[in-house]
C-alpha cells in the first residue's frame, strides 16, 4: 500500500504501558525511522507526552520542628527568607499530565498504524476498538486545552476523610473542570475515577484542589 503523504495531519492518542512513555516514544520514532515515516515533511510529524509543570509552595515559621537546619536550594527546590522570621519553600516538579497516554500528530494510513500499534510497549489507540477498526483523531480544541498547565498553590494540612464514590469536581491542576467519584482516601487527598478521552483513570488529588459536587452552587 502507498502511504498518501497529501493528507493534512491530526493529533491521535496512543494508549501504552504506564511509566515507560518515554522509552515506547523512542522506539515508535526509531520503527518509523525505518520506513522513512518520521519528520517534519513526513507522515508522522511530532510523537511526545504532554508535561505538567506543578509548583508547590510551603510556608515555615522560624521556630518550626520541621524547618531544616540547612535552606539548600537544589534544582526542584528553592528557599527565601521572609519578614517576619519565616521561611518559604518552593518544589518545582514536572510530569506525565497523561498516564499511559502518547499524543502523535500524523496522516492516518494503515501501514503507519501497523508500525506504530505493534511496536512494544503499545496498547492501542483511542478511538479504536480493535479488529481493524480505524483510530479517531481528537480535534483541535481538545489538543490545545490538553497543552501544559503551570500551577502554582499553597500546601494545606486537611485531616478529613471522604465517603467512597462521592461525587467531586477538580477545581485545580491537569483535570481542572472535571468531575469524578472518590475511590480512595490518601494521605494528603483523594484518589477521583475520571474519564479521560474515553478511558477511565484514577489521578491523585490534594486537598484543597477539589470540592464535593453537591456543594457547588
Amino acid at each position: 500500500m502507498k502511504t498518501n503523504f497529501a493528507t493534512k495531519p491530526q493529533w491521535f492518542i496512543i494508549t501504552v504501558i504506564g511509566g515507560k512513555e518515554k522509552s515506547i516514544i523512542t522506539n515508535i520514532v526509531d520503527r518509523l525511522n525505518t520506513y522513512g515515516y518520521y519528520g517534519v515533511d513526513k507522515p508522522v510529524r511530532e510523537i511526545k507526552i504532554i508535561e505538567h509543570l506543578e509548583t508547590l509552595k510551603k510556608l515555615y515559621n522560624s521556630d518550626d520542628a520541621s524547618l531544616p537546619k540547612n535552606l539548600t536550594n537544589t534544582k526542584t527546590t528553592s528557599w527565601k527568607t521572609l519578614p517576619n522570621g519565616k521561611y518559604e519553600k518552593t518544589i518545582t516538579h514536572v510530569t506525565n499530565k497523561f498516564p499511559s497516554y502518547i499524543f502523535i500528530n500524523m496522516i492516518y494510513d494503515l501501514d503507519i498504524w501497523y508500525v506504530i500499534r505493534n511496536t512494544g510497549g503499545v496498547l492501542g489507540f483511542i478511538g479504536s476498538s480493535g479488529k481493524g477498526a480505524k483510530p479517531t483523531p481528537i480535534s483541535l480544541t481538545q489538543y490545545e486545552s490538553a497543552l501544559v498547565t503551570n500551577i502554582s498553590k499553597k500546601e494545606s494540612e486537611f485531616n478529613r476523610g471522604y465517603q467512597l464514590n462521592t461525587s467531586v469536581t477538580i477545581n485545580s491542576g491537569a483535570f481542572a473542570g472535571e468531575v469524578g467519584l472518590i475511590k480512595a482516601n490518601t494521605d494528603d487527598g483523594v484518589k477521583v475515577e475520571v474519564n479521560a478521552f474515553g478511558r477511565k483513570q484514577d489521578i491523585d488529588v490534594k486537598h484543597g484542589e477539589f470540592s464535593l459536587t453537591e456543594e457547588k452552587k
